[in-house]
């Protein structure tokens, strides 16, 4: 089975709601202060390829929080530009308000008292539709005294459409292991921010799914990927490799081609890997137990993809660079740009995502590194 590749699955859209929030002076301020109720739109980006066509919402008030809503894509440049085009319009919005209100891309904020108090109930509420645990059906999103809890949490929430006709589809439950053990243990790694701790408490635990009609929406990661085009590139190409694990697993068998048939990539992956320490290393922000199961992880990517996918046998190298330099200096030392400049003045996604920058900013420095 070592020789047998992974097929990257073609028929995948790719979408989010990622959150963020809004500051005057360095203090939260509720989005309903700013963005009108009926949310901010922008012509999407282009018509080729989009599920949902054009003068699509940009962002839209989810409580204390503004969402972003691009239009889904099957192409990750694609969605990046959507991504862009939306930030366009949320920058022009606040520079016509005059109240000197920014972004904050912040994962988890406290709302000041007199702010709080001063929201309607509405953005005041907690949550909206419930979320499913694959490991707790118990599990609920809530707190004590919600009328008075004043913390609130940005989530970086991944939207998967599959193929209505397909046995991933029909399956697609079983993804969330797959979500977590490919997407949600790596950017442990990644995102450092303690305050995932605290959010975990709450929202975005290890499991953390829903079920929409167009797939899945994978809930447990932070807004961390907003910071840059190629962290969002990385995440979605991270989430290509986990569908097309399940798909691999459960295509129905075509002829005699034996790149077309099926196998069973889900089990290679999940021996790799324990999965209640996964679920530990997420919800416990455990960067020394996320490090030991990538090991698992990077030998399933070693043994069976080649190219593409966001991670494969050629780019393991330089990304373990990448993570090596994020635990001495912080995610920083890559993304040192202000997030919301950086996806304003970004320009055309195409030969700029995840892969692109492993190639040319990683590599060059894990040279310079290498020569000491």
């Amino acid at each position: 089975m070592a020789n047998k590749r992974l097929e990257s699955i073609h028929n995948l859209w790719f979408g989010c709601d990622p959150e963020l929030f809004l500051e005057r002076k360095g203090k939260i301020i509720g989005a309903e202060k700013v963005i009108p109720p009926n949310g901010l739109k922008a012509s999407t980006y282009s018509d080729y390829g989009t599920i949902a066509g054009t003068n699509m919402h940009a962002f839209v008030l989810d409580g204390v929080q503004v969402e972003l809503n691009p239009t889904p894509h099957r192409c990750r440049a694609n969605l990046g530009n959507e991504m862009r085009a939306a930030f366009q319009v949320l920058k022009a919005h606040l520079e016509k308000t005059g109240n000197d209100v920014k972004p904050s891309f912040k994962a988890v904020i406290l709302v000041p008292k007199v702010e709080f108090d001063s929201l309607s109930d509405k953005s005041k509420a907690l949550g909206c539709e419930p979320s499913f645990n694959k490991y707790d059906k118990r599990a609920t999103v809530s707190v004590k005294n919600p009328d008075t809890y004043r913390k609130r949490s940005a989530g970086g929430h991944i939207h998967l459409g599959l193929d209505k006709n397909s046995n991933v589809y029909k399956e697609r439950e079983r993804l969330v292991e797959l979500m977590d053990t490919i997407v949600g243990n790596t950017c442990v790694m990644i995102d450092r921010d303690p305050s995932n701790v605290e959010r975990r408490k709450h929202y975005g635990r290890a499991g953390e799914y829903r079920l929409p009609n167009h797939g899945l929406e994978y809930r447990t990661l932070s807004n961390f990927w907003l910071r840059s085009y190629p962290l969002m590139s990385m995440v979605m190409g991270l989430s290509k490799i986990a569908v097309s694990v399940l798909n691999d697993t459960v295509k129905p068998k075509l002829g005699t081609n034996l790149h077309a048939m099926p196998w069973n990539a889900e089990g290679e992956l999940l021996k790799c890997v324990d999965i209640k320490a996964v679920k530990e290393a997420i919800n416990g922000n455990d960067l020394k137990l996320a490090k030991k199961n990538f090991e698992g992880v990077q030998g399933f990517i070693k043994k069976h993809i080649r190219y593409g996918n966001g991670l494969n046998s050629s780019n393991l190298t330089n990304f373990n660079h990448f993570i090596s330099r994020i635990e001495k200096k912080g995610i920083e030392y890559w993304f040192p740009d202000d997030p919301m400049e950086h996806w304003c003045n970004l320009g055309d996604g195409h030969g700029r995502g995840w892969e692109s920058f492993l190639s040319n900013k990683v590599n060059p420095d894990r040279l310079k590194a290498a020569k000491g």
